[in-house]
């Protein structure tokens, strides 16, 4: 693994806002890997970004697979999806004597084509319990068999798995952020409430090499989202050959009219109102290269 940490971190912060703490951890977490700090028999990374949904967590898996692997290099697995006991076929393949014992699944596929990635297991706790019990096989040994014997090594890979856990009662756990607590104890705090919420058993959380909280976005890191948001359709519309003037405390109103507590879909759901506008006045003033968005553009706009 040749990069540079420092690099990695700081273009991490580019792609990611509010989750300096989280960023810091998993690339504390990837170090390992590069100074050959690691079991070489397990995967090379087992992560488990924990937090409330769209701050971020999906974000930074797939910015650290591009970074460290090339552009869409990610192999995203949706949960959601496997919540039924038999699903664990789509990954592993029929079992003997059902239809594609012996075709790949499009996991398989995957993995024999490249292991050296980031595989993302998004909202985890939300697969069924053969799900578990194959992720659980993986984080021990780095491999995973299929239906048909095979085993797939998988120990050049990143596993990432994102989980909505604990997100209701995420204040209430004693991390301390703000306070002079240590990574360390910060960490083990959110495991321990972890395997007192009874979501993941004690054995798959001990075979996660590292558990990753998140926080809520607050109102500073809206408004950079929103900046960056709007600052990307300003060189697209620069593209068409328009020039883009948004006035400073449209800013301030789209942050406004965001959702509670901040979610990072949601303002980018907000920016896409502005999109629209845009549309509007180019076909209001079709001869005219200069469009402004005013805040009352904005009032009247219904997010």
């Amino acid at each position: 693994y040749d990069f540079n940490l420092e690099r990695l971190r700081e273009s991490l912060l580019q792609h990611v806002f509010g989750q300096d703490n989280a960023i810091d951890i998993l690339v504390n977490s990837v170090g390992m890997a590069k100074y050959g700090i690691r079991n070489k028999n397990r995967p090379v990374l087992t992560g488990m970004l924990v937090g409330p949904t769209g701050v971020g967590k999906t974000e930074l898996s797939m910015a650290l697979s591009d970074l460290m692997f090339g552009t869409e290099s990610i192999l995203r697995i949706d949960m959601g999806e496997y919540t039924e006991h038999h699903s664990v076929s789509r990954l592993i393949g029929s079992p003997p004597g059902y239809v594609g014992y012996s075709t790949d699944t499009a996991f398989s596929a995957s993995i024999r084509k490249n292991s050296r990635r980031v595989i993302l297991f998004d909202e985890v706790e939300k697969a069924a319990p053969e799900i578990h019990q194959l992720l659980l096989n993986l984080l021990d040994t780095g491999k995973i068999s299929l239906a048909n014997g095979e085993q797939l090594d998988l120990r050049d890979s990143i596993i990432i798995m994102t989980s909505n856990a604990l997100v209701g009662d995420i204040k209430k756990i004693d991390i301390g952020f703000g306070e002079n607590k240590s990574q360390s104890k910060i960490l083990a705090n959110y495991r321990k409430a972890l395997e007192e919420s009874k979501t993941f058993t004690p054995e798959f959380l001990n075979r996660i090499d590292t558990i990753i909280p998140f926080n809520y976005l607050d109102q500073n890191v809206c408004n950079r989202i929103v900046n960056r948001e709007i600052s990307k359709l300003v060189e697209r519309i620069h593209q068409q050959g328009y020039t883009l003037k948004i006035e400073e405390d449209v800013i301030q109103a789209i942050t406004n009219n965001s959702p509670k507590p901040y979610n990072g879909r949601s303002i980018v759901r907000s920016v896409d109102s502005i999109k629209r506008l845009v549309v509007m006045k180019i076909i209001e003033n079709k001869d005219n290269n200069l469009i402004v968005i005013t805040n009352k553009d904005v009032k009247e706009t219904q997010y």
